[in-house]
């Protein structure tokens, strides 16, 4: 019994600049996407303003991103940066200071320096 599943092509990694957009457009929509859900802020808020930051990452990407693969990619960086922040001030503490870490590329400090990362 041979099934016929169709593999997906798997999308190319997420360009730097693309990673950059997604940054630089979650700066500006912090406050709506961050903030919970109420008479000031609503889904049809919080859609619109992920639309808006699907628009800014398309525009500069050669591979078009859906808004959940978009989502997707917010939820991992911020993963990772809370992961390797959390990392960096516990081995400040340690006697010694601890084993000397790698510097955070350029996205991973703004979003630290922003406190994107949630």
């Amino acid at each position: 019994m041979a099934s016929n599943i169709v593999k997906k092509a798997k999308k190319p990694n997420w360009e730097s600049r693309a990673t950059k957009a997604l940054v630089m457009a979650l700066e500006d929509h912090d406050h709506v996407i961050r903030a919970k859900f109420g008479k000031h802020v609503t889904k049809s808020e919080k859609n619109r303003a992920w639309n808006e930051i699907y628009q800014r990452v398309n525009s500069v990407a050669k591979v078009e991103r859906t808004v959940e693969e978009i989502k997707k990619k917010w939820s991992d960086l911020s993963s990772q940066v809370k992961r390797k922040e959390a990392r960096r001030r516990a081995d400040a503490r340690k006697t010694g200071g601890g084993a000397p870490m790698e510097e955070p590329s350029d996205t991973e400090l703004n979003l630290i320096q922003n406190n994107l990362y949630f």
